[in-house]
């Protein structure tokens, strides 16, 4: 069968490569900070939890729960400004960490996992340079991984090293800087 389809293709004129064409991985520099800082912020999540109520499993799933049933309701955020969803969720940390009552901040996360799900649409909405939808939401997708290796890496360490308050204080710093940075620069490739 696979002879038989060799001599087709060789009859019809079309000729086989016989080595595939690669593209480079495209990537953007604020899918990549996005993916730092929410990487970061999911590397010190299971911490932080154990912190704030004594470090049950519910409640961690809980909150994963929470968030992914937040990024499923993205289309119930209101239109923003990209910098003020980015606002939004830093304020929601600190909220969480002034009151940490464990169903409010379960009810935070759905929040905050609808504010970036609506970020994760802006970025690939403003990453026109990279072609059709697919490919931007690759780029976004591949940044994104990248980007959130790296920060839980690097969060990881700083828990490690300086302790859980000031890992959070860097999570909600690089907040307030995406906040910036999407405010500032038009995404280019």
């Amino acid at each position: 069968m696979a002879h038989f389809l060799h001599r087709s293709s060789q009859a019809s004129g079309v000729q086989e490569s016989s080595t595939p064409v690669k593209k480079k991985p495209e990537s953007n520099s604020l899918c990549l900070m996005q993916g730092v800082v929410l990487g970061s912020l999911f590397g010190m999540l299971a911490l932080w939890v154990r912190e704030i109520d004594g470090g049950k499993c519910f409640d961690f799933a809980m909150v994963l729960v929470a968030y992914a049933v937040g990024r499923s309701l993205v289309a119930f955020v209101p239109k923003m400004q990209a910098s003020l969803r980015y606002t939004l969720i830093f304020f929601l940390l600190v909220l969480i960490e002034l009151i940490p009552i464990p169903f409010i901040s379960i009810l935070m996360f759905s929040v905050i996992g609808a504010l970036v799900g609506a970020s994760d649409f802006s970025l690939v909405e403003r990453l026109e340079s990279f072609g059709d939808l697919p490919s931007r939401w690759q780029v976004l997708q591949n940044s994104s991984a990248l980007g959130g290796l790296v920060g839980s890496i690097v969060l990881g360490i700083i828990c490690k090293v300086l302790g859980l308050n000031v890992a959070l204080f860097a999570v909600c710093f690089g907040f307030v800087v995406l906040a910036f940075a999407v405010s500032r620069k038009s995404l280019m490739a």
